[in-house]
Formats: C-alpha cells, sequence, structure tokens
C-alpha cells in the first residue's frame, strides 16, 4: 500500500519512531510506514532502484518491524549446525556474510543473513528464518563460481551482491546455541566471555541501533541483551585477514554448536 506523502514529507532524509508505528524516508529510495508488527507500506521515489527499495526493506525497516513484534533485532548471520544454530556476528566489514557462505558451502543449512531475529523461549534462545539470500561482495561470489555482474548491487554506496538460495536455507525457527563475534587478531582462536561481557557484546551488535535504539531506554535493550546472554554461550573469534585464514574460522565455529551457556 503507498504511503501518502505531502510534497515537504517526499524531500530529505528523515524518520519518525515510536513503539507501534515508525516512518522512514531516504531521499531516491522512498517512504516506508512500519506499523504494528504485522505489515510495512511503502511508497518508492520515482529514481529509486530495485536493490535500493530491497534493502531498505529488508534493513532497517525489517528491523523496525521485528521489534515491534517484541523481537530482538540482531546485526548478524546464523546458520544450522549439528540442528541448532550459532551466531556470527562482527562490526562491518569483518566477514559476516563471507564466513556464512564458507559455512554454508559445507553445507551448513543457512538461517539468515545480516539481521537475526531473537527471542527467548522457555529457559532458550531461538533465532527465526530470513531472507534466504546472502549479501557478498564481488571476490566472496567469485570463489564460488558465481559472476558479480548478474547480481545487482545491494544499494549504490556498495559493492556488495545479493545472492539468492534455492537450497540449504531454514524453514523453521532454532534453538540458537552460541554468537560468534569476529574480531582481527594474529591467529585464529576463540575467546569465550563472561556473562556481563556477553550482554555488552550482544548490545553492541543490535541492528541499526540509531533506529531500532530509539523506542526502549538503553537500560532496556541492555536488559534484552543480558537475558539473551544468561542462555547462550558468546564468543570472540579472533582471526587474520587473508584469504587463508577462512578454513581455520569456520573449523572453530562448527565447534560451537553444543557450547556449554555463559554463565556455566
Amino acid at each position: 500500500m503507498p504511503v501518502p506523502l505531502s510534497e515537504e514529507q517526499a524531500e530529505g532524509n528523515w524518520h519518525r519512531i515510536e513503539p507501534r508505528q515508525s516512518h522512514l524516508v531516504w531521499e531516491g529510495v522512498g517512504s516506508f510506514l512500519i506499523q504494528d508488527g504485522l505489515r510495512i507500506h511503502y511508497q518508492q521515489a520515482s529514481d529509486a532502484t530495485h536493490g535500493s527499495v530491497s534493502q531498505a526493506v529488508l534493513g532497517p525497516a525489517m528491523g523496525l518491524l521485528l521489534q515491534q513484534r517484541g523481537l530482538v533485532p540482531l546485526h548478524a548471520s546464523a546458520l544450522a549446525i549439528d540442528g541448532v544454530a550459532v551466531g556470527i556476528a562482527g562490526d562491518s566489514g569483518m566477514g559476516k556474510s563471507t564466513t556464512a557462505q564458507a559455512l554454508h558451502a559445507r553445507h551448513h543449512v543457512l538461517v539468515t543473513d545480516d539481521i537475526a531475529a531473537l527471542s527467548c523461549d522457555d529457559g532458550q534462545v531461538t533465532v527465526r528464518p530470513g531472507h534466504a539470500a546472502l549479501r557478498l561482495w564481488p571476490d566472496s561470489l567469485l570463489r564460488v563460481d558465481v559472476n558479480p555482474a548478474a547480481h545487482e548491487r545491494l544499494h549504490a554506496e556498495t559493492q556488495k551482491r545479493r545472492l539468492d538460495l534455492s537450497d540449504g536455507v531454514a524453514t523453521e525457527p532454532l534453538r540458537l546455541a552460541s554468537v560468534v563475534v569476529l574480531c582481527d587478531g594474529d591467529e585464529e582462536r576463540l575467546e569465550r566471555l563472561s556473562a556481563p561481557h556477553s550482554a555488552f557484546e550482544l548490545l553492541r551488535h543490535y541492528y541499526y541501533p540509531e533506529l531500532t535504539g530509539a523506542v526502549f531506554s538503553p537500560s532496556v535493550l541492555l536488559q534484552q541483551c543480558g537475558d539473551i546472554a544468561e542462555r547462550l554461550a558468546v564468543y570472540r573469534l579472533h582471526r587474520r585477514k587473508t584469504a587463508d585464514a577462512i578454513d581455520g574460522m569456520v573449523t572453530l565455529i562448527e565447534r560451537c554448536s553444543e557450547s556449554p551457556r555463559s554463565g556455566q
């Protein structure tokens, strides 16, 4: 359903965030109205590309919709390993999606990429399936014999492409056993964090905090992350930023599918 806008409203970049209804406007992309955790209405700008609109819907707008549903949106990918999910978080450029692609190539099922919707259910953390696609840099696509030119860029300011997947994707929620946070290091090794450090690390990777963080106070967000941190293990994965490090990273992540909870 198109969002009616005045001429003044349709200009520039702005947002209005409320608990049950949020309105986002990006010049050259469009206007997005997110309501009651159920629907996203949008009006596409005349010069918008399909990629830029999709990125807005599946990114910031989806993060707000998930939050309206009472879920915790984490900036992370997740894959199913031995029947449970393992999350992969990290700062921009750390290689979350590239690592997810390497795990998928080892026949681990993709649960979600870029944004993970979490909830605490019956003493455990659950992650819900996301869009069946990976967001990859051209060199990552070339490593799996995919031509980057055949895939549209996510938006005008990035070279990342979206690789839609038809196989090896989750269709049901899964228990999240652990979250692995990628960081720079001299070698590939895992560092398990304490529950308090885990909560702050999860808070640091809350999805699009400049928007989703406008709904709740920092103390509420920290409490949400603390509740999650008590129910799973959070690791830092120190790794070299070299192409030959990926195999060692994937092997270490595979060991996290049945990690003990941080508080144990």
